[in-house]
């Protein structure tokens, strides 16, 4: 028997099965109905091919977002967990201010400017960050990406901000550490001065290390895979089938320092985060800039268009 497991958003539309034995089906079409009985004799290959076609509702959300946008505590984000916030990694605590709303460097990717984290001399871990994404499954994930620039002068020649996120691997809502992206693991070379724009499932080949001593027990992961040793987005949702965002203190953001390194200074632009519910795929990209207003404002959500 021979039939395509259902997946949600996703309409089969046409089959078609051959083998290299032309006195059997070669080149015949199948019909839809599932699922196909068919007879192999010793020898023979064959080679069934399902087309689908995505019935998703594509919806896609462009958000501005200011300074005076960000939320200043902790209660801002229980109020509204769609705000973003400043965040530092190293007093564990939401710090307003903490990075700077510029314009440019150069042309930046979203509109005109960016945050900006100079860490001066305290080699801080520097975040900008958002709740709203918490207990979300991470196979539900259809794009995560951001755009970074980082300034020559201190930093290693592969230096740049990274992304990271809070995550439960086995559903049960409690702080098991972080993923992270590092560029230089995935690009081997990060321009200085520039740009660079980084997808980090790229299609399940993005590789992402984990903040823990070890990776935890998963489908063939026996718990001793030092967690600085990469495995791909395609590895982590096959090994961790029940993994989220994690709900409780949920955080997903551009980081910048490891901690460190002393006076470096990067910049964040253009975060992009999919998801899907089956019917439909909602994409916001979010836009850091700065003010417009003279004398800055008084909160509020990002603009949305």
């Amino acid at each position: 028997d021979l039939s395509e497991e259902s997946l949600d958003g996703w309409d089969l539309t046409s089959k078609g099965c051959s083998v290299d034995d032309t006195d059997h089906i070669t080149g015949q079409s199948l019909t839809l109905d599932d699922p196909e009985q068919i007879t192999v004799t010793d020898g023979e290959s064959i080679t069934c091919t399902y087309h689908n076609t995505n019935n998703t509702e594509q919806v896609n959300h462009y958000i501005v977002v200011h300074n005076e946008d960000l939320a200043a505590d902790l209660a801002a984000v229980a109020s509204d967990p769609t705000k973003w916030f400043f965040f530092d990694d190293t007093s564990n605590t939401i710090v307003p201010n903490l990075g700077t709303f510029v314009a440019g460097p150069a042309t930046a990717p979203a509109g005109t400017g960016s945050v900006e984290f100079d860490l001066g001399s305290d080699t801080g871990r520097d975040n900008i960050a958002t709740a709203q994404y918490g207990g979300t499954d991470l196979s539900k994930i259809t794009s995560l990406q951001f755009s970074a620039y980082s300034h020559s002068g201190v930093a290693g020649a592969n230096e740049s901000p990274y992304l990271t996120f809070n995550v439960d691997f086995n559903a049960s809502n409690t702080y098991q550490n972080r993923l992270v992206y590092v560029p230089a693991n995935n690009e081997g070379s990060v321009p200085q001065d520039a740009w660079n724009t980084f997808d980090t499932i790229s299609g399940g080949t993005g590789e992402w290390v984990y903040s823990g001593a070890t990776w935890p027990v998963g489908v063939g992961e026996p718990g001793t895979t030092p967690g600085t040793t990469p495995k791909t987005w395609a590895q982590i949702l096959t090994t961790y089938p029940s993994a989220k965002m994690l709900s409780l203190y949920g955080f997903i953001g551009v980081r910048v320092g490891e901690p460190g390194p002393t006076d470096y200074v990067g910049d964040t632009d253009k975060v992009v985060i999919g998801t899907t519910n089956g019917v439909t795929t909602t994409t916001n990209t979010y836009d850091f800039e700065p003010t417009t207003e003279s004398g800055g404002g008084g909160g509020g959500g990002g603009g949305v268009a």
